[in-house]
């Protein structure tokens, strides 16, 4: 039936894909957690929200006893870029493993990395970010330099 659930279990109950895009790590789990029991074996949960792979892990020692993968998509670039369909996801599963998960990240996204192991997407965005912030940090300074010898 239609229309929008009324709870996390009616979610779990009724999808069989279950997309994660909360403000913390300790949501993510706690929505988990409220779900996990009601949750059909086989549906997929894929996790967008900016966590660590230790919460990847987590629930995936959450809900795999109940025959439910967990698959990390972490996004780059910001929500911003994503809804005008130009994110990228940097994904913690094999593609061929991925199916209607991957699917959905592929249509929402300019472009998508399969990186394979669980947690692999998660961890692949703390590096892409201290590149960032390490290349933001060094043109601060070069900027700072030559205001000073001009």
């Amino acid at each position: 039936p239609g229309g929008a659930a009324s709870d996390t279990a009616e979610v779990a109950r009724r999808c069989d894909l279950i997309l994660l895009s909360l403000p913390t790590p300790e949501a993510s789990l706690a929505v988990a957690r409220e779900f996990a029991p009601e949750i059909t074996p086989g549906t997929i949960v894929v996790e967008t929200s900016t966590v660590g792979p230790d919460t990847v892990k987590a629930l995936h020692n959450l809900l795999s006893p109940q025959g439910v993968p967990v698959i990390d998509a972490a996004i780059v670039g910001g929500v911003a870029k994503l809804a005008a369909g130009e994110g990228v996801f940097l994904v913690g599963a094999e593609e061929a493993a991925s199916g209607r998960a991957g699917e959905l990240l592929r249509a929402s996204c300019e472009e998508i990395h399969f990186l394979g192991a669980r947690g692999a997407g998660m961890r692949m965005k703390l590096v892409v970010n201290a590149v960032a912030h390490g290349a933001a940090t060094g043109l601060d300074k070069v900027k700072k330099f030559l205001a000073r010898i001009d």
